[in-house]
C-alpha cells in the first residue's frame, strides 16, 4: 500500500531561458511552480503589485530618503479573459453521443446514456476540468459512489488549493492518485489529510506531530483507478506570453503615473516678488494676477506619444494571437462577409484545433469512467 511519504509533493514546470552570468550560449531552465500559475491567473497577483519587480519612487531630502510615493499600478484581466473567450469557443454545445455498436435497442440505450449524462452534471465536469487545468497547469476529477450513487469532485489547485500528484510506474502508467488538502477537526482544529486512490481503495490519512497515521480505507468498486487527471506540458495557458503580459502592464503603470502627474495643464509664471501673486476664481476658471512686468504662460498636459501606441498595440496584437482572442470590430457597410469572419477567427480557430487534440484522450477517460458508473447504478 503506497503511503503519502512515498508521493513526491514537488510539482514545477521548466521552461529554457538564457544564462545571465556570459559563461556559455547554453540555455539554463527556469523552474516554475503551480503557485506562480496561481497568482498570474488573479490580477492583484501579478508582478505588477510586486515593489522589487516595479519599484516606488523615493522621495528625497538632502540625500536622504524621506518617504516613498506610491507608483499607480494597473494590472490586466488577460488571463482570465482569455480562458472565458477560448474554453466556451472549444467545447461549443453539449457533447454528442452517438452509438456506435450493433443491437436492436440502440435509441432506448442512447436516450437513457443522454439522460444519465445530463443529470450527472457531466457537461459542467469536462467544463471546469478543462478550465481549471488551462489556469493552473493541471486538474483531475475524482469519480466516488455514495452508496450506489455515482458522484464526481473536481480537483484542482484554483478550486481550493488542493494539491494532487499522481504517481507512475515505470511504465508510465498511474497506479496511485494522491490528493493533499486541509480539514476541520472536532476540536476547530485545522489538519492536513491526504486521500491514496489505487486500483482498489480509497484510503485516507491524517497529520500527526511525526508523519502521517491511517485514517480509513475502502473499496471504490471501480476496475481502474476512477481519477481522470490532466497535466499540461506547456504549463498555464498563458504562460507563453506572460513576460509580454508584465511588460505590457508595466508600460500602461508608467503611463497612469505620468497621466497623474503631467496631464493637467500647468502655468509657469515669471515674477520679482511672489509674494504680490493673488489667485481668485471666476467660474470654472483660475485667474492669476502679476504686477505689470510679470509673465504667466501656460504649459499643456502631456499627451499620450505615437511610439508608446504603437508599441501597446504591438504587444497586445501578440497576445491576443497566441491566446486567440478576436474582438469583433462593427463595420459601416453592413454584414462583414463570410471569407472575412474566417479570417478574422482564424486566430480562434487554430487555438481551438489544438487544444481538441490536447484533450480528446482525456474526455476519453472520462466517457470511459462515467459508462463504468452507470453499470453500477444501474445493473
Amino acid at each position: 500500500m503506497i503511503t503519502p511519504d512515498q508521493i513526491n509533493r514537488g510539482k514545477y514546470w521548466y521552461f529554457p531561458k538564457p544564462k545571465t552570468d556570459g559563461s556559455s550560449s547554453f540555455m539554463e531552465e527556469e523552474k516554475i511552480s503551480q503557485e506562480k500559475f496561481y497568482c498570474e491567473y488573479h490580477p492583484m497577483g501579478h508582478a505588477i503589485f510586486d515593489s522589487a519587480w516595479y519599484k516606488d519612487i523615493p522621495i528625497m531630502e538632502k540625500g536622504l530618503q524621506i518617504g516613498t510615493h506610491r507608483v499607480n499600478r494597473i494590472a490586466l484581466p488577460i488571463q482570465q479573459m482569455a480562458l472565458e473567450i477560448i474554453v466556451p469557443h472549444l467545447l461549443g454545445n453539449h457533447t454528442e453521443l452517438r452509438d456506435t455498436t450493433n443491437g436492436e435497442n440502440k435509441p432506448e440505450v442512447l436516450s437513457a446514456y443522454r439522460e444519465y449524462w445530463d443529470e450527472k452534471n457531466m457537461e459542467t465536469a469536462r467544463y471546469r476540468l478543462i478550465y481549471d487545468s488551462m489556469a493552473v497547469g493541471d486538474a483531475a476529477i475524482l469519480f466516488y459512489r455514495d452508496g450506489s450513487e455515482l458522484k464526481w469532485k473536481l480537483l484542482s489547485y484554483l478550486e481550493n488549493k488542493e494539491e494532487i500528484y499522481p504517481k507512475y510506474n515505470k511504465f508510465g502508467d498511474m497506479e496511485a492518485f494522491a490528493r493533499f488538502y486541509s480539514i476541520e477537526d472536532e476540536k476547530g482544529s485545522v489538519v492536513g489529510c491526504c486521500d491514496i486512490i489505487d486500483k482498489d481503495y480509497y484510503t485516507t490519512y491524517r497529520t500527526k506531530e511525526k508523519g502521517w497515521e491511517f485514517v480509513e480505507s475502502q473499496a471504490h468498486g471501480f476496475r481502474t483507478i476512477p481519477v481522470v487527471y490532466h497535466c499540461r506540458r506547456e504549463g498555464a495557458y498563458h504562460t507563453s506570453v506572460q513576460g509580454n503580459i508584465d511588460e505590457t502592464e508595466k508600460s500602461i503603470s508608467r503611463l497612469s503615473e505620468d497621466n497623474r502627474t503631467k496631464s493637467k495643464s500647468r502655468y509657469n509664471l515669471k515674477t520679482k516678488n511672489p509674494n504680490n501673486i493673488q489667485v481668485a476664481n471666476m467660474g470654472l476658471s483660475d485667474l492669476i494676477i502679476t504686477e505689470t512686468d510679470g509673465d504667466l504662460k501656460l504649459i499643456s498636459g502631456a499627451d499620450i506619444s505615437t511610439q508608446f501606441k504603437y508599441e501597446y498595440e504591438m504587444q497586445m496584437e501578440t497576445i491576443y494571437n497566441k491566446l486567440g482572442i478576436v474582438f469583433v470590430k462593427s463595420k459601416s457597410s453592413g454584414d462583414m462577409p463570410v471569407g472575412s469572419m474566417k479570417l478574422l477567427f482564424y486566430p480562434t480557430e487554430r487555438v481551438c484545433r489544438n487544444l481538441k487534440e490536447e484533450f480528446n484522450g482525456t474526455l476519453d477517460k472520462i466517457n470511459t469512467i462515467f459508462k463504468a458508473g452507470i453499470s453500477m447504478e444501474y445493473p
